[in-house]
């Protein structure tokens, strides 16, 4: 009977060594099972969870509690690691699809931008009688000429002047402005134009200009309203760097229009009509006989005679001296005065703006024994010029 219960006490310990290691298989195989979606449940591995699984029969040695708790926590720690290696594997996925599908959409949408993109149209070739060389889109697309924005290539034809010709009516033939003739070929005066005279005759309107010190390539474009590249491709610059005295063309520019109207004879308009008695220069005094300057012109005409603005302009002073009588002054553009004496009544005040032409006193007699007479002077930056080169 002893020997039973002995042999009872002694296996115990045994049984339940084995009821252990049974738990901590089952343990092991559950958490090695695969999980086919990221929701599944996850077996807890958390000592609180073991411990709550795990059953210590009595008689079990504080060795063996502690492999046993040390066995726990490496399987929690591995089974943590798991879960997290497949959480990251799958947001990898995820990415990866994400970028292979904008690869995807991106690049067909490319190859498609690329294969529309006009590569140039072709060029024909203008008439013969103008050399114009200009790139033009295809006649029967306005969309590609829309989407290609060219510019042709400055070319230049010499001209010569015919006896019936005239400035407009050449600038007309050729299809170009008349500021685009004047500025080509210098011309100061429409007069200068003459048979023979040869002319320079470019295929597109637009100014000549001749660089000046300071002048950069960006300013002059802005000043003229225009991009920089185009003004590049025009003259075929290979840069921004630029020369004094260097020519340019400016396409699609104008002149001011004191600068045309000088050239056509329209800068200034005459006063009054009649004849000059007295032109500009050193001549004798009709009342002294003194020799001396005589800073302006004298047009003959009636008393009362109503006087015109030369040009548009400025009223500048109202005054009577002994010199000239009753007096007006008018400040124009680009430096310009004209002065308007011997009258007998002012018909504006100081500072009012006036038109070209209009009515701004009338004539009055000199009172000196000369015939009545309207005095008028131009002046360029405070010097007198002399009108009849202006006047025609």
């Amino acid at each position: 009977m002893v020997r039973a219960l002995h042999a009872q006490r002694v296996a115990a310990p045994d049984r339940a060594r084995a009821a252990f290691v049974r738990e901590l298989k089952r343990q092991s195989a559950a958490s090695l099972r695969p999980r086919h979606s990221r929701f599944d449940e996850p077996f807890d591995f958390s000592p609180r969870r073991a411990a709550q699984l795990t059953v210590v029969p009595a008689g079990v040695s504080e060795a063996a509690d502690r492999a046993r708790a040390a066995s726990l926590r490496s399987l929690w720690r591995r089974g943590l690691r798991d879960r997290l290696q497949s959480r990251l594997r799958g947001r990898f996925r995820v990415i990866v699809n994400m970028a292979l599908a904008i690869v995807a959409a991106v690049i067909p949408a490319g190859l498609v931008i690329a294969a529309a993109r006009p590569q140039g149209p072709p060029t024909v070739p203008g008439p013969a009688d103008s050399l114009i060389h200009r790139d033009v889109a295809p006649a029967d697309s306005s969309s590609a000429e829309a989407a290609w924005d060219g510019v042709a290539d400055l070319s230049l034809r010499s001209y010569l002047v015919r006896a019936d010709d005239s400035l407009s009516e050449i600038a007309h033939r050729f299809g170009i402005d008349l500021d685009t003739l004047i500025s080509f070929n210098a011309i100061r005066d429409v007069s200068d134009l003459q048979e023979g005279v040869e002319l320079t005759i470019p295929n597109a309107s637009g100014l000549s200009y001749a660089v000046r010190s300071g002048d950069t390539l960006s300013e002059i474009a802005a000043r003229h309203d225009m991009r920089l590249t185009e003004l590049m491709e025009w003259n075929d610059l290979p840069s921004s760097a630029l020369g004094v005295g260097q020519k340019l063309f400016i396409p699609g520019a104008s002149l001011p229009m004191n600068a045309r109207n000088a050239v056509l004879g329209r800068l200034f308009l005459k006063p009054v009509p009649g004849r000059v008695v007295t032109p500009f220069g050193h001549h004798p005094d009709p009342v002294t006989g003194i020799r001396r300057f005589h800073d302006g012109i004298d047009i003959e005409h009636a008393a009362g005679t109503p006087v015109a603005a030369s040009m548009a302009g400025r009223v500048g002073r109202v005054g009577v001296n002994g010199t000239y009588g009753r007096y007006l002054v008018l400040v124009h553009a680009d430096g310009y005065q004209t002065l308007y004496a011997r009258l007998s009544q002012v018909q504006v005040v100081a500072g009012a703006l006036v038109a070209q032409s209009q009515v701004i006193g009338t004539m009055g007699a000199p009172g000196d024994g000369t015939s009545s007479h309207l005095h008028f002077a131009i002046f360029k930056a405070g010097q007198p010029v002399d009108p009849s080169r202006y006047l025609h």
